[in-house]
């Protein structure tokens, strides 16, 4: 068991991972060693002390389910209640999941279909609670929830292609969309999946780079006036 000195230290690494961007943030490849949570015995003393707002961050694996911690932490938090976890969909969240994928394309993926109308009644077209429902049956379907509210949607085939990974637009910039895809890498892993490739929108082209993706050809051409830009992953064996 590591000691309270211990405890305290590993806080304050993490409170010094707040003054650096969240989108940035690294995910480990492996669990940490030390303990899963900071003791909530802490809270009242960083409280006592005025420490300031934190960015509290943690990645570990809880049974086959990945754990990923990272929010403004508020006064009073215990570290479950602010866990995000990612965990296989179900059929019964097809609904809450096509609502996320819709707001996130419609919302967040300006830089992609420019408010075009057409365009994105092309890219919104698929995009129903039916075909959800057959992709979470038929494919590799993961969500990052937190509570009982779905934040995240991804979605990988056996062939190893991901073909889904929208966040809604309340949890932009958590690291939900991180946990999500070393989720579907480990499932990956999991199944002897040696590489993952996308077709990337403009938007979260970045985003693919920071995470280890590299550009595979040329940017072809999608829904209405987008562009996929075609990219893939080596995973470790």
């Amino acid at each position: 068991m590591p000691t309270r000195s211990a405890e305290l230290k590993n806080l304050m690494i993490t409170a010094l991972a707040a003054f650096r961007s969240t989108d940035q943030m690294p995910i480990p490849s492996d669990p940490p060693s030390a303990s899963p949570a900071t003791p909530s015995a802490l809270w009242p003393r960083a409280r006592a002390q005025k420490w300031p707002t934190l960015i509290c961050w943690r990645f570990g694996l809880r049974g086959d389910e990945f754990v990923l911690i990272m929010r403004p932490l508020r006064w009073g938090d215990t570290v479950d209640s602010f866990a995000v976890h990612i965990r296989d969909a179900r059929v019964p969240d097809a609904e809450a999941c096509c609502s996320v994928v819709r707001r996130s394309i419609s919302e967040l993926c300006i830089l992609d279909h420019h408010a075009d109308p057409a365009t994105l009644e092309l890219w919104l077209a698929n995009k129903t609670i039916a075909n959800m429902q057959r992709w979470i049956r038929e494919h590799h379907v993961l969500v990052a929830g937190d509570g009982s509210a779905i934040l995240g949607v991804a979605a990988m085939t056996s062939l190893g292609e991901i073909i889904l990974n929208y966040v809604s637009p309340a949890a932009r910039f958590r690291g939900v969309s991180k946990a999500l895809v070393r989720g579907l890498e480990a499932r990956a892993a999991k199944l002897g999946i040696p590489q993952l490739k996308l077709q990337s929108t403009a938007t979260a082209r970045r985003f693919y780079h920071a995470v280890g993706y590299t550009a595979c050809g040329p940017p072809t051409p999608a829904f209405g006036v987008t562009l996929g830009q075609p990219m893939q992953k080596r995973l470790c064996q």
